[in-house]
């Protein structure tokens, strides 16, 4: 297979933005867990510059002029399907309990055995714990936002986890399909969504819906 010029691009870029959302995850635990840090908060961690790229993720991300916020939930609903490595230390157990810790939200693929990003698991990171943060967050989740009505990010709720904050954050496959390869998708395939797919083979049927 040809790796073109659009694929380098769009590597390169994605790359950094998972770069910068490892900042951010391994930051915000430290601080969280009252470790130190080389930052006092996420917000300090500035996104790649890809004003100039040719990419299709630049010209994504210059089309809508994400805020910091946004930004990191596209792309950590990106994770999975392009560096789920990345989001394996949200697996680490609480010691008291022996279990997942509640904060961290998230799904475990029982397929693959990967981490998926839920609602909760970006209220985490953006929330720090304080309810008016939640709840300005939340509104990432809303129909009005462009991601739902762009169609750029789902919200996948499985039947066995009818509960707030618990859909996955997934993206559509046109939109994986745009930000790697390039290459249109057959017609009907671009509707599907792919976490919705990987979290439904995991028990349970997956049910995409756009935010709010």
């Amino acid at each position: 297979m040809e790796i073109t010029d659009l694929i380098k691009s769009n590597s390169r870029d994605l790359s950094l933005e998972f770069q910068w959302l490892r900042r951010i995850v391994d930051t915000h635990l430290k601080l969280h867990f009252g470790q130190e840090a080389d930052f006092a908060g996420i917000s300090e961690i500035q996104p790649p510059d890809v004003g100039n790229s040719d990419s299709n993720w630049a010209a994504l991300v210059r089309k809508f002029k994400p805020t910091f916020e946004e930004r990191l939930a596209l792309v950590l609903a990106l994770a999975p399907c392009m560096e789920p490595r990345l989001l394996d230390v949200f697996f680490t157990r609480n010691p008291i309990s022996n279990r997942p810790f509640s904060e961290f939200g998230g799904i475990s693929d029982g397929s693959a055995g990967g981490f998926i990003p839920t609602e909760e698991t970006l209220l985490f990171l953006l929330s720090d714990g304080q309810l008016d943060r939640r709840f300005a967050a939340q509104q990432l989740f809303l129909p009005s936002h462009f991601f739902a009505r762009e169609n750029l990010l789902t919200l996948v709720r499985e039947d066995r986890l009818n509960l707030p904050m618990t859909a996955v954050l997934s993206v559509p496959a046109a939109l994986l399909a745009s930000l790697t390869h390039g290459q249109p998708l057959k017609p009907g395939i671009g509707t599907d969504t792919v976490a919705g797919r990987v979290s439904g083979g995991a028990g349970g049927g997956g049910q995409a819906q756009n935010p709010g």
